[in-house]
């Protein structure tokens, strides 16, 4: 799209993007309401009001980064904004925008066109095998294609297996046994204990953010520094990579 003109593809990616996904919180969080039993209406002007004021407040604290923080998303910036995610949406603008699909199909990486085609062929037999094979095959009733392939996709995302590994023990806790064997208090308190988990993350970081980075408080201890210890520590990481680049040019 618009070959060679990046700022065109990253504003389409990024409008095209956004107007899915906060399609998807939308429809998420009246999920919820419904499970709540909160009134549709009522919950959907919370919505429209906490967006206003969200958008305000994301605008006037990205501007206070942008004023108070040097070496804002440097590799090594001392508070570690290092921005993985603006990171990733700038790498990806300069595949799709600047070199364009046409060279990374045909010259670069021609053999991701086979990709398509290898989709086809992994949904297509699922299908069949769902339609008249079942009882051949009982464990494709709990096979995904889409999702074991976007898992896949996950391998080489700049974190170890340690970031996923808890997310699936806790999944795997209250989505399969408690569910099982204790379904009459999953069903009345398990989104609601997820919800409150999420927001007590969300509350703890502020909390620390003012109390110990605004106010320079360094406390080293292993569970505050083993995330940048390894090459998925953003420094570490470009660092290796300039080093393998350097000894290639060599």
């Amino acid at each position: 799209m618009v070959p060679q003109h990046a700022i065109a593809n990253m504003m389409c990616r990024i409008f095209g993007w956004n107007v899915d996904a906060q399609a998807d919180s939308l429809i998420g969080s009246q999920k919820l309401g419904h499970y709540a039993k909160i009134p549709p209406r009522a919950f959907l002007r919370c919505q429209l009001l906490a967006t206003v004021i969200q958008t305000l407040i994301t605008i006037a604290a990205n501007n206070v980064l942008i004023t108070s923080f040097p070496s804002l998303c440097a590799p090594d910036q001392s508070n570690r904004f290092t921005c993985p995610f603006p990171n990733a949406r700038y790498t990806a603008t300069i595949v799709w925008g600047v070199v364009g699909p046409q060279r990374i199909f045909a010259e670069l990486y021609p053999m991701l066109k086979w990709a398509f085609f290898i989709g086809v062929c992994i949904g297509a037999p699922v299908y069949y095998i769902r339609l008249y094979a079942m009882r051949y095959f009982p464990f494709v009733k709990n096979f995904n294609p889409i999702m074991f392939i976007a898992g896949m996709s996950w391998w080489n995302s700049g974190y170890n297996l340690s970031y996923f590994t808890p997310g699936f023990e806790v999944s795997f806790i209250f989505m399969y046994y408690i569910r099982r064997h204790y379904l009459t208090w999953w069903t009345k308190y398990n989104f609601v204990l997820s919800a409150a988990l999420s927001a007590g993350v969300a509350l703890c970081a502020i909390l620390i953010f003012v109390s110990l980075q605004v106010t320079n408080v360094d406390i080293n201890w292993w569970g505050r520094t083993v995330s940048g210890a390894g090459i998925d520590g953003g420094y570490l990481q470009s660092h290796a990579l300039r080093t393998i680049t350097e000894h290639a040019s060599d």
